[in-house]
């Protein structure tokens, strides 16, 4: 009697982002975006739109009467406020509904937006600033991607950061967190400068990438796990911002996004 071959496993894989989720973060992402266009976009969303409303009738900004159009609230906010509350919205949407490891999505996604908003400051007044933040964002989704592939083995690595991290992560799923988190970055159809600033993210010290974006993110990153005394910051010619100045001035609006995102 011939015994059936067992069907391989299913590798759970991230799911796309939505239709209205992925322009979104492409039009938000180009330097010079239509105001209009973006707020027709964020009202196709009923979610982005609770989101952007209700950051502008928040008490922080302590409007006299309240806004009740995307168009109102760019104005008030700003468009690139908008934009980073429109992109972290579209991709924090999705992975609340994945069953995925509450700490693990809670510490992940709190590290995407300080490292987000941190990287975006380091680039202030450059091009490039939406660029990385929106690679900030999308920095750590790897850890989740690997983690759906197998949540046991994940959850022995969790305690790890860093090169540590990376280094066991490769010995148990063949790719970091860094490549896994391109990959799906780039099956996304997302620009070439956040594949390239996710996939560089975790370089080691001594070898800084070159495009703005990408060396805002992995400075951002450096910064936040501790990795980089910034006495011995080597020269990195697209950071004019002191990143101490930024680091503190990020704290505020830090907040106010892992607050609209639940985490």
């Amino acid at each position: 009697m011939t015994t059936a071959l067992a069907a391989p496993p299913v590798r759970r894989r991230l799911p796309p982002l939505s239709t209205v989720a992925h322009r979104i973060v492409q039009h938000a992402t180009e330097a010079d975006p239509d105001l209009a266009m973006l707020a027709r976009l964020i009202e196709l969303d009923p979610a982005l739109t609770v989101a952007v409303l209700r950051l502008v009738n928040s008490p922080f900004y302590g409007l006299s009467r309240q806004v009740g159009t995307v168009s109102a609230a760019i104005m008030v906010l700003g468009m690139d406020t908008v934009r980073r509350v429109a992109i972290a919205s579209a991709i924090a949407q999705p992975l609340q509904q994945l069953g995925l490891k509450r700490s693990l999505v809670h510490t992940m996604w709190r590290k995407a937006i300080a490292g987000a908003v941190l990287a975006s400051r380091l680039l202030d007044g450059h091009a490039a600033s939406q660029l990385a933040f929106t690679a900030g964002v999308l920095q750590d989704l790897g850890r989740l991607e690997l983690h759906l592939r197998s949540g046991e083995a994940y959850a022995e690595l969790e305690g790890l950061a860093g090169q540590a991290l990376c280094a066991a992560e490769k010995a148990t799923f063949s790719q970091d967190h860094a490549e896994a988190g391109a990959e799906l970055a780039q099956a996304w159809s997302l620009p070439a400068s956040i594949v390239e600033a996710i996939a560089l993210h975790h370089q080691p010290s001594e070898r800084v990438p070159e495009a703005p974006a990408a060396q805002a993110v992995w400075l951002a990153r450096l910064i936040g796990d501790g990795d980089l005394g910034l006495a011995m910051m080597p020269p990195l010619p697209h950071i004019q911002v002191d990143p101490v100045h930024a680091q503190a001035a990020s704290q505020l609006e830090i907040e106010a996004l892992c607050k609209l995102v639940g985490v």
